[in-house]
């Protein structure tokens, strides 16, 4: 029989050196040379693990133990105390930090631990009367005291019970669950406590997909989105939500992209410090990129809502990282949103640093007034396109547009697209090429030849006096219209005779 386990080593130990990233199989082997005696064997396996495989709790207390056997104690302490750090709530792991503390000769250490277990588990059946033990001057500790296993020296294999409410282990001989006070049933089967995590049903797959799932749809409805958003504007059609809408699209497409990428960059950072800060356990960094990348995605999402909900769009991301944190992490509720106020305060210091770092401040401080102008546009019949001018013949005049009462808008949303059309000529003549538009401004021409035939493209300055130059065919009515974020202050009124020049 030992010349096969021996065997099985062998043959388990040539494969990892074949496949050394084969984890699994890498820790199956420190398992069965632990079991063999052969501590530095397995100390050296469990090293590598513990370095580049996820940081499950097994891995962590057998490399702890693995440290007791070859009588390195403060070295298999500073692993548990780690443990800790990561579960606090595991009474598993305190006690076999008590042990080692005891055995070690830090009685003091020892009651102490002793006394978080019973902070933790008040109905622990030996951690009170271990405290008084190690608090006594005259207390001798006994062997039977320390509960060891010849197994483990020290480390206790004694078999304990999953609660199948919460997960949290139990020793074999509790009545009820000592995270949730649930009833633990005579049947659940006692399970050997080295290998209890790895029993526990493992259900990371399902939020694996569920999560990337996630990030392919949100990154592809970002790339529709922008793209679709974009093309409406070139063409001249602009988009269902507005001219204001448009002006912000336009204005803030760099920031907004630039935003997104820092925040892909940003919140995995921020994610794994709000985990380290509030001591919790972080997910792998695989997962914590896959997660920034989602909720990235999010973000940038949100950057293109409709005006009236730009002040919202940050519950959003808000909502969407708090639920990533509670389901991806398995995190308490406690914790989690601990966790994810900590990471939060980074997040939004990176994101409004990569805004403002592009677009300036004003758009995110004068954002009310953006949104306010915006509701006024939408209340007109037609927002955006206003006609200016009316004529049967060649004719000019005077053109004002009206500030919005937000100064950036007026600066980066004043874009106007002045189109002419031929009204009742379609089947008599063509409109392109019979119509010259023209703008003026301080007597310097301005303006470019816009997306649709018989237009124009210009900046304009809000309060600031444009001339305006229209011909075409004669007796035939031209009307031009003003398509843009700012509204002309002299609009031609409904009242208006069409075919008179103002």
């Amino acid at each position: 029989m030992a010349k096969e386990n021996k065997a099985d080593l062998e043959e388990l130990s040539e494969y990892v050196f074949v496949h050394p990233d084969d984890y699994e199989r890498r820790w199956t082997l420190a398992k069965k040379l632990y079991m063999a005696w052969e501590y530095n064997d397995a100390l050296k396996h469990l090293l590598i693990l513990k370095k580049k495989w996820a940081r499950k709790l097994n891995v962590l207390r057998y490399l702890a133990a693995t440290y007791y056997r070859l009588g390195l104690y403060d070295e298999a302490i500073v692993e548990l105390r780690g443990i800790t750090e990561q579960w606090p709530g595991e009474v598993a792991v305190w006690e076999q930090l008590a042990r080692v503390y005891e055995v070690a000769g830090r009685n003091a250490d020892a009651a102490n631990t002793w006394e978080q277990i019973v902070r933790i588990s008040p109905s622990h059946p030996i951690a009170a009367r271990s405290v008084q033990r190690l608090r006594t001057p005259s207390g001798d500790a006994r062997r039977e005291d320390l509960r060891l296993r010849d197994s483990d020296s020290g480390i206790d294999l004694s078999p304990y019970r999953i609660c199948k409410n919460c997960g949290a282990q139990n020793s074999d001989e509790f009545e009820r669950c000592w995270q949730c006070h649930s009833a633990l049933r005579n049947e659940d089967v006692p399970i050997d406590s080295v290998h209890a995590v790895s029993s526990v049903k493992n259900n990371a797959w399902v939020r694996t997909l569920a999560g990337g799932m996630s990030t392919v749809a949100a990154l592809s409805m970002s790339v529709y989105v922008t793209l679709h958003t974009l093309r409406e504007i070139s063409v001249g059609s602009g988009s269902a939500y507005g001219p204001v809408y448009d002006a912000l699209a336009e204005a803030l497409l760099i920031p907004r992209i630039l935003c997104a990428v820092v925040l892909a960059v940003a919140w995995p950072l921020a994610l794994w410090t709000g985990f380290r800060v509030t001591g919790g356990r972080p997910l792998p960094w695989p997962s914590l990129c896959g997660a920034g990348l989602l909720l990235a995605s999010i973000s940038y999402l949100s950057m293109w809502a409709p005006v009236p909900w730009l002040m919202y769009a940050p519950l959003a991301p808000a909502a969407a990282s708090l639920a990533v944190i509670l389901v991806f992490s398995g995190a308490s509720f406690g914790r989690g949103t601990s966790a994810w106020f900590a990471h939060g305060i980074i997040v939004l210091v990176a994101g409004v640093g990569a805004f403002a770092a592009t677009a300036g401040i004003q758009p995110i401080l004068q954002l009310h007034a953006i949104v306010d102008y915006n509701e006024k546009m939408l209340a007109v019949r037609e927002p955006g396109s206003v006609p200016i001018f009316a004529t049967n013949t060649a004719g000019s005049r005077d053109v004002t547009w009206s500030p919005t009462g937000s100064t950036w808008l007026d600066q980066f949303g004043n874009t106007v697209i002045i189109k002419a059309s031929l009204d009742g000529a379609e089947d008599t003549i063509s409109a392109e090429g019979t119509i010259s538009i023209s703008l003026l401004h301080k007597d310097e021409r301005i303006g470019t030849d816009g997306p649709v035939p018989n237009s124009i493209v210009a900046r304009v300055l809000p309060d600031e006096s444009y001339k305006l130059h229209v011909s075409g065919p004669e007796k035939v009515r031209i009307e031009v219209l003003s398509n843009g974020a700012l509204q002309p202050m002299n609009a031609l009124q409904p009242s208006n005779e069409i075919g008179e020049s103002p």
